[in-house]
């Protein structure tokens, strides 16, 4: 594969290599390829999020709350008072 940079770019490339934090172009490009990668993953998570709560498949906030509780503490949905 042959690219074409921009100069801004291979700056910041030059300067990532310069913290000593990556050893070549193609560790920056890696790391960079993943983190888009999970960006892309968190954006899809999140509009499916939005998807279930505009059709309706989503519960009150304080009803979750209440069913991580009931099972942080082992107890029973019985020991809850209102």
């Amino acid at each position: 594969m042959s690219l074409t940079i921009p100069a801004d770019v291979q700056q910041r490339v030059i300067d990532l290599l310069e913290t000593g934090r990556y050893s070549s172009e193609e560790e920056i490009l890696r790391a960079a390829l993943l983190a888009l990668e999970e960006q892309n993953a968190d954006l899809m998570a999140i509009e499916g999020g939005i998807a279930d709560m505009e059709n309706g498949r989503c519960r009150p906030f304080a009803e979750f709350l209440t069913i991580r509780h009931v099972a942080q503490h082992d107890l029973s949905p019985d020991d809850i008072k209102d």
